[in-house]
């Protein structure tokens, strides 16, 4: 009877203990996945910034009729701008490139579209021919906004799309993740002016 007694409490004991170090396993793996989610929006939220700091002012000229434009694509869920991009990524030389929300191979999320930058290769103001790349998987939504004047305005504001002849002052990317969580990132000229009001409606300053 004892030695029932023993063994069943041995038992009891093996089970909690295994149970705790499951439990300790699946802390452990989640707070791993959360930290390398976090430092994965970190890189792309740097680089993000970056590019479009380093945006330029390029006007692209047809080779029939003449015609030019500027080289920007200012929509509500989708930019393309002229910048430079990192040697790992296809840089050297001016880029083309554009940020909006699509699917790849490896998945559905933020996609950089890129090529390289030449007036005689821009078809109608847009490239044609880019490469694609599942920039931050993840991603639910893009929502840009920009600021400047535009046309015939006399004061800045924030525009939902850009239509000016020059680029916007500032350019701001809401992004939403599938969990529901938002990142807001805005650069231009490096520097979000204090007197810009909230980047979206629903943004708590």
């Amino acid at each position: 009877m004892e030695t029932l007694i023993a063994l069943v409490v041995l038992s009891l004991m093996l089970v909690i203990l295994f149970s705790g170090l499951r439990m300790g396993a699946g802390s452990w793996d989640a707070a791993q996945n959360r930290v390398e989610t976090s430092t994965e929006w970190a890189i792309a939220a740097r680089f993000l910034q970056q590019r479009l700091s380093y945006a330029l002012q390029v006007d692209w000229h047809e080779s029939e009729g003449g015609q030019s434009g500027l080289a920007f694509i200012g929509e509500q869920e989708r930019v393309g701008f002229v910048s430079t991009l990192p040697a790992h990524v296809g840089g050297g030389g001016l880029r083309w490139v554009e940020l909006e929300i699509g699917r790849t191979d490896r998945g559905r999320g933020l996609l950089l579209r890129h090529s390289l930058f030449h007036p005689d290769t821009f078809d109608g103001g847009e490239p044609r021919r880019r490469d694609t790349e599942l920039l931050l998987e993840g991603v639910q939504s893009l929502t840009v906004r920009y600021y400047g004047r535009s046309g015939d305005e006399d004061s800045y504001r924030w525009h939902d799309q850009w239509g000016g002849e020059d680029m916007p002052h500032l350019i701001a990317l809401l992004l939403t993740r599938d969990d529901g969580r938002e990142l807001v990132l805005a650069s231009r000229s490096g520097h979000r002016p204090a007197d810009t009001g909230p980047l979206f409606p629903w943004e708590v300053r």
